[in-house]
């Protein structure tokens, strides 16, 4: 199991291709001086740096049973939430720039979505939904039935 670490290193050493330049490869504060509030992993931009791209690392815990399965879909939505959460930031600190995100899983790298705002919290969930970032959790939902449905189909 790759540490979070060692994930941002490989992403590092082989940056996605339309975002060769390595901006922040540490951890920068969402908020300057409020380390609370969260801190981004990293950062990479195209060559005129008119376009960023924001990505978010977690890692993966592999183990088996109920337990870690919980955790494992706990930090999938925890992931999404906070890549959705510092595009928003950067997009503040730089709004002359396009700014896109990634998330990278347990080494999983999700689909780029983008530039923000991609507008409402609902958009970016139904981005991630097509791309198949939700799919434990759709699993879930259906699994559990989902919400009581008092729709009457005709």
């Amino acid at each position: 199991m790759a540490s979070e670490c060692d994930l941002k290193r490989r992403m590092i050493r082989k940056p996605p291709s339309d975002f060769p330049i390595v901006v922040v490869e540490d951890d920068w504060l969402v908020v300057l001086g409020r380390s609370d509030l969260g801190a981004g992993d990293l950062v990479f931009a195209n060559r005129a740096r008119t376009k960023y791209l924001v990505v978010e690392v977690k890692r993966k815990d592999d183990r088996t049973g109920p337990t870690p399965r919980r955790a494992r879909n706990r930090a999938g939505q925890k992931v999404d939430e906070q890549l959705e959460a510092y595009m928003k930031a950067w997009a503040e600190k730089y709004p002359e720039a396009s700014v896109y995100g990634q998330t990278n899983f347990g080494g999983e790298l999700g689909p780029i979505i983008g530039p923000y705002p991609v507008g409402s919290s609902t958009t970016l969930g139904a981005t991630l939904l097509t791309a198949g970032l939700l799919a434990v959790g759709a699993a879930w939902w259906f699994g559990s039935g989902g919400p009581d449905n008092d729709n009457d189909e005709e």
